[in-house]
C-alpha cells in the first residue's frame, strides 16, 4: 500500500467519510501505515456507534492501543466503572503513546476537564492531530495566542497536511477579512476534492459569517441532496433564518433541534438566556407592584 493510499484514507477520515473508512481492509496496509489505518477504522466505527465491533476487535489485547480503545469505547457506552483505570492509563502513559493522548483527551473533554485535556495533548511529539485538537480547545477557551503558537510551530513540519490545514482554517474562521476568506477558500476546495457533509458544513458556516447568502443557499441545496439531517445543520438553518428575518422558520427549526438534540449548545444557551430574561422580568415586576 503506497503513501498515496494512506493520503486518500486520511482525506476521507478528516472529512468524516466514516462509512468508507470503516470498510477498509487493514491487511492491505503495511508497517506504520497499518497502525494508522487501524486507528482510523476503529475511530470511524465509533463515530458510527458500532461499539460492539470495536470491542470485539480490541478487548482481548493487552497493549496500550487496545486498552485505550477498550476503555474509551466502554465510556461511550456509559460504563462509569472504567474511570479509575482510564485515569491511571492516562497518567502512566509516556509522551510517545499517541492513542492514549488522543482518546484520553476525548474522554477528559467529555467530562469538561479542558485544562487536563490540554496538558495531556501537549505531551505530543509533532502529532498534527494534537495540534488540531489543541487549536480547537484554545479557541473554546478564547486563548487565541496559544492557538496561534501551536499553528506556528506545526507549520514547520506540517507538509501541507489536511490535518494542519483544518487547524489553520478553524483559527482563521474566528478572524475577519482575508483570514476568514482564506478559511472559506480552504473549505470550498475541500468540498470539490472530497465532497462530504463535514466539508459542506464548514463552507456553509463561513458563507453565513461573510453574509454571502446566495452562496449559502447553494450549499444548503447541496446538503439537502445528501439527505443527512444533523443538529449542526439545523443550528445553521436557525442562524440563517434569524439573519434574514424569517421568524416562522426560526421557531420551527428550534423545535426540531430541541427534539433531535436537547443538549445542543444552541438549545442550552437559548434556555439559559430565556431563564435569565424571565428572572429579570420577575424581579422588576415585583418592584413595580411594591
Amino acid at each position: 500500500m503506497d503513501s498515496d493510499e494512506l493520503f486518500n484514507l486520511r482525506q476521507q477520515f478528516f472529512t468524516a467519510q466514516y462509512e468508507k473508512v470503516s470498510e477498509i481492509n487493514i491487511e492491505e496496509y503495511f508497517d506504520e501505515s497499518q497502525t494508522i489505518a487501524r486507528e482510523y477504522k476503529l475511530r470511524s466505527l465509533l463515530a458510527l456507534n458500532k461499539h460492539s465491533e470495536v470491542l470485539s476487535e480490541v478487548s482481548s489485547g493487552s497493549d496500550e492501543f487496545s486498552k485505550a480503545f477498550t476503555l474509551y469505547t466502554k465510556h461511550l457506552k456509559g460504563d462509569s466503572s472504567i474511570e479509575e483505570e482510564f485515569n491511571q492509563l492516562i497518567s502512566e502513559s509516556g509522551k510517545s503513546n499517541w492513542i492514549v493522548q488522543l482518546l484520553g483527551s476525548f474522554y477528559l473533554v467529555s467530562q469538561e476537564k479542558f485544562d487536563e485535556a490540554i496538558n495531556l495533548l501537549q505531551r505530543h511529539e509533532q502529532q498534527l492531530e494534537a495540534v488540531l485538537l489543541l487549536t480547537q480547545l484554545f479557541i473554546h477557551q478564547n486563548k487565541l495566542e496559544s492557538a496561534e503558537k501551536e499553528i506556528s510551530i506545526a507549520s514547520k513540519y506540517a507538509n501541507d497536511s489536511i490535518i494542519f490545514n483544518l487547524a489553520e482554517a478553524y483559527l482563521n474562521s474566528i478572524k475577519n477579512g482575508d483570514s476568514l476568506r482564506g478559511s472559506l477558500y480552504f473549505f470550498e476546495e475541500l468540498s470539490h476534492t472530497n465532497p462530504s457533509y463535514k466539508a459542506l458544513i464548514g463552507q456553509l458556516v463561513l458563507n453565513l459569517q461573510l453574509h454571502q447568502f446566495p452562496e449559502a443557499d447553494e450549499v444548503f441545496r447541496q446538503l439537502k441532496e445528501l439527505g443527512i439531517v444533523k443538529s449542526d445543520l439545523i443550528a445553521n438553518e436557525i442562524a440563517y433564518a434569524s439573519i434574514t428575518g424569517d421568524n416562522e422558520t426560526v421557531v420551527s427549526k428550534r423545535a426540531e433541534l430541541e427534539a433531535l438534540e436537547p443538549n445542543h449548545p444552541f438549545v442550552t444557551d437559548l434556555k439559559a438566556k430565556n431563564e435569565l430574561f424571565d428572572s429579570i422580568v420577575e424581579k422588576y415586576s415585583e418592584q413595580i407592584v411594591n
